[in-house]
């Protein structure tokens, strides 16, 4: 394989996965969590003001971005998280941060290999198809099974990314209060929606490069 075409090939391995984790990620903010939330009654169903739910959720964002202690309390001095929660959330936190890295390390790449391809813009454009489209019909496909067994794409996710027996939690634990499983449902969702948005939006661009190299020279 000539060098180009490996060149290629890095390249839309690189695009597919930023594809794949730059918009999910971006996600996990208190606004996005926040409106899940509201949607699903959150605050009112623990009985706390949407201005504490608010504070609650940006103090364990920011632990799962920093690995921190994830020790905020309710307004009356209590815990929000205690034992197992608090375990599960260091889990998911280091689940998070690798994915962060490789995200970083893909749009680094991702960013190289375009540099390297840019003066022969149809193959960037067939990279960019094949990693970007590739990995938007690949998240199509997870999406259909996770919606038509929710219950079933969960679990197996759980027990891929987190050690067995520490991912199940009661209904009535504060985490799963915080984060019900319609939360995760509409979360997973959405995600899945700006991945397939964002495959679109590379292919188009990737789709204007192989036309623009196709095109016969101006006169």
């Amino acid at each position: 394989m000539s060098s180009s075409r490996r060149v290629g090939y890095l390249f839309a391995l690189w695009v597919g996965v930023a594809t794949l984790l730059t918009g999910p990620l971006a996600l996990i903010n208190p606004l996005f969590i926040g409106w899940l939330q509201d949607r699903q009654d959150v605050a009112d169903k623990l009985r706390i003001t949407p201005e504490e739910l608010n504070r609650v959720n940006g103090a364990i964002v920011r632990d799962i971005f920093t690995d921190g202690p994830f020790d905020v309390t309710w307004s009356t001095g209590e815990v929000v998280l205690e034992g197992d929660e608090v375990s599960h959330m260091h889990d998911v936190s280091r689940l998070v941060r690798i994915l962060v890295v490789v995200d970083a390390v893909a749009l680094g790449f991702a960013a190289w290999g375009g540099r390297l391809l840019r003066r022969d813009p149809k193959r960037l454009g067939q990279m960019l198809i094949l990693g970007s489209g590739g990995m938007g019909a690949l998240v199509l496909g997870l999406g259909l099974f996770a919606a038509v067994a929710w219950s079933t794409a969960f679990t197996l996710f759980h027990q891929v990314f987190f050690p067995p027996g520490t991912w199940s939690f009661p209904p009535d634990s504060t985490l799963i209060q915080l984060y019900p499983p319609e939360f995760w449902f509409e979360a997973a969702m959405t995600a899945a929606v700006v991945v397939l948005a964002t495959a679109a939006l590379l292919s188009a661009a990737g789709w204007n490069r192989i036309r623009e190299a196709d095109a016969p020279p101006r006169t």
